[in-house]
């Protein structure tokens, strides 16, 4: 019966985000026509065939530091438990688990990189756990970097308002995991009392993973530690922006770095959202949008927002697949299922 249970929400869950991917496509095929409107795609072409191979070339050298960035950033988590990952290792989950939130509907991407690195030594709950601090310094990082642009560039009232929402969930999230590093005995004692209800084989499975989850905060409680995520967290935030810049400059588009943060603004604000698979549509459209604030045509911004998704989209997907065929396509459709047991 609760393997029924089991199958029933899986299977109502890949529905309901079949549905909603279904809806975001309509939406991307709206948002694809309006990039395409009044637009020559033949001047496209030209633009994107006369693309300097010098700057790709430091744009994909720049994607390729700021994953290896991304890579020891999450190192230095995971190596708060005592179980060192090798950065092989977690290169591997982590472009699976991207390329998994890119394409499969539900954004699993991350409880699959979890699910990954599970597999290569390290516990699951704890690495979920640096999985959440991870998302709350890129957030943090986001919103500093939202905040300096607001400071130097108007941008239109939709995105400007929604900073102050961001930047107080922010807030909230930064004091939540400084409480939940600082006071964890006394949350786990307050969460013993509140599962008290349940039976006592599931209070026996969860509290476990609860205490090893919560461990993985521990490392903002160490200054040393605290500052090499903040140093990684700023070289991943640093190459995003040059990566937009280097884009820009590959097919001619000379404009400040401070174009570069609106658009890695208005691209993170847009494809933060869940939305089509790979994208496709949204992403070009917000970049028309950011560039189009600096009085970039329409044609050149779609040029632009095509380049950019393929130097970001394209060698993080082939290595992806390597590593897909490498480990076994079994073991990647487990880490893609969003009921993979946290150890």
């Amino acid at each position: 019966m609760l393997y029924n249970y089991t199958v029933k929400n899986k299977n109502a869950s890949w529905i309901k985000a079949w549905i909603q991917t279904f809806g975001w496509v309509i939406v991307a095929g709206v948002l694809l026509y309006l990039s395409l409107r009044n637009v020559d795609l033949t001047k496209v072409w030209l633009t994107l065939s006369r693309a300097n191979g010098w700057y790709l070339g430091l744009a994909i050298l720049s994607v390729a530091i700021n994953t290896g960035s991304k890579v020891i950033r999450w190192q230095v988590m995971l190596s708060t438990s005592g179980r060192r990952v090798g950065m092989g290792k977690a290169l591997i989950a982590l472009l699976i688990g991207q390329t998994l939130n890119w394409y499969v509907p539900g954004r699993v991407g991350d409880l699959g990189r979890v699910y990954l690195i599970g597999n290569y030594g390290a516990r699951r709950s704890f690495a979920l756990g640096t999985v959440a601090l991870e998302k709350i310094l890129d957030l943090l990082c986001y919103v500093l970097i939202f905040l300096l642009t607001l400071l130097l560039f108007p941008l239109p009232a939709i995105v400007n308002d929604s900073v102050y929402t961001l930047s107080a969930v922010t807030l909230i999230l930064i004091v939540t995991v400084f409480l939940l590093a600082h006071y964890p005995s006394e949350i786990i004692a307050q969460l013993k009392r509140l599962i008290v209800f349940l039976p006592r084989r599931i209070q026996t499975a969860i509290t476990p993973r609860l205490e090893s989850g919560m461990q993985s905060l521990l490392i903002v409680r160490s200054r040393p530690e605290l500052s090499r995520l903040a140093f990684w967290s700023a070289v991943v935030w640093g190459t995003a922006i040059l990566t937009n810049h280097l884009a820009a400059l590959a097919i001619g588009i000379h404009l400040p770095v401070l174009a570069s943060m609106v658009v890695l603004v208005m691209l993170q604000a847009g494809v933060s959202v869940p939305t089509v698979p790979g994208r496709i549509g949204i992403f070009q459209y917000l970049c028309i949008l950011a560039l189009g604030l600096f009085n970039i045509d329409a044609g050149s911004g779609l040029s632009y927002g095509i380049l950019l998704q393929a130097i970001i989209f394209v060698p993080t997907t082939l290595l992806s697949l390597i590593f897909i065929s490498s480990i076994g396509f079994d073991r990647v459709r487990g880490a893609g299922s969003v009921t993979a047991d946290i150890e």
